[in-house]
């Protein structure tokens, strides 16, 4: 059971390498923040990915990290967003300090992202 688990451990740390690879190809790497970004994504999204309660999700500290890089992560949070919705909606109001998602909507990932993503779109972040 300790070999398998070894074993898994392995092909999560795959899976994130491949994962930081795909979503940051060096032609679009811009400097340290884009390359912390997505390993601090990669790592943030192989280690929650079994939890299902967004506090504990929210509270990992790589997810930590990324809201601390302040407003620089937020056109790289919104591209993650747009690629593949998850929970980066805490880590949005966290550093655009406001939440445009209507009360009725919030709950529902898909409608949570089409809102921020079209807040993106009129900031005009490039994401």
């Amino acid at each position: 059971n300790l070999a398998l688990s070894e074993e898994y451990k392995r092909i999560l740390g795959w899976q994130a390498d491949i994962a930081e690879n795909y979503y940051s190809p060096a032609s679009r790497q811009e400097g340290n923040i884009v390359q912390e970004f997505y390993k601090l994504a990669a790592q943030w999204r192989t280690e929650t990915q079994y939890l299902s309660a967004v506090s504990e999700i929210s509270m990992h500290p790589a997810y930590q990290k990324i809201i601390g890089m302040g407003p620089a992560a937020v056109p790289l949070i919104l591209g993650e967003l747009k690629q593949r919705p998850a929970h980066w909606f805490w880590a949005l109001k966290a550093i655009a300090r406001m939440d445009p998602v209507p009360v009725q909507h919030r709950g529902n990932i898909e409608k949570m992202t089409e809102f921020w993503l079209k807040w993106g779109m009129g900031q005009a972040y490039v994401f």
